[in-house]
């Protein structure tokens, strides 16, 4: 099984991605999938001056320290798709969405926050391709300390 994961750079709910992510290895490992593999834009923060740091956020970011976590109830392998800024300019995160798309994908997982362009793109894309698409919008899940009161 392959999964594209999409979203905003200033995704920080790290609970919410691991939490989708871990179900979907489940389902997928119930059904006999023998692997899952994580595609994304390979989007980082930017390094806190301070610290020198990356901050928790960055849905690609979030979704690949849940790759590299380990412990998944089947293989996980990672498909980091950089964009290429520097060749490509202005159109770099489009083409990067399109190749991420083109490659194919069971399911899109879009974390969207801020009305993201970029994560609005790749939905457009992958919808267009007939790849289903499950949008999570930061605005409509709940406060983790909420949940806990």
């Amino acid at each position: 099984m392959r999964v594209i994961v999409t979203g905003s750079r200033t995704w920080d709910r790290k609970d919410v991605i691991w939490t989708a992510l871990d179900i979907l290895a489940t389902e997928a490992a119930k059904i006999g999938e023998p692997q899952l593999v994580v595609a994304h834009g390979a989007c980082w923060p930017r390094r806190d001056d301070e610290t020198g740091l990356l901050p928790q956020r960055s849905a690609d970011y979030l979704a690949d320290l849940w790759v590299r976590r380990g412990g998944h109830p089947l293989p996980v392998l990672r498909d980091a798709m950089p964009a290429k800024w520097r060749e490509h300019h202005r159109a770099a995160g489009h083409l990067r969405n399109k190749a991420l798309v083109e490659k194919g994908g069971d399911v899109v997982l879009a974390f969207i926050r801020d009305a993201s362009p970029g994560t609005q793109d790749c939905i457009r894309l992958a919808e267009r391709a007939g790849i289903p698409v499950q949008v999570i919008d930061y605005d409509d899940i709940a406060d983790a300390a909420e949940v806990s009161s």
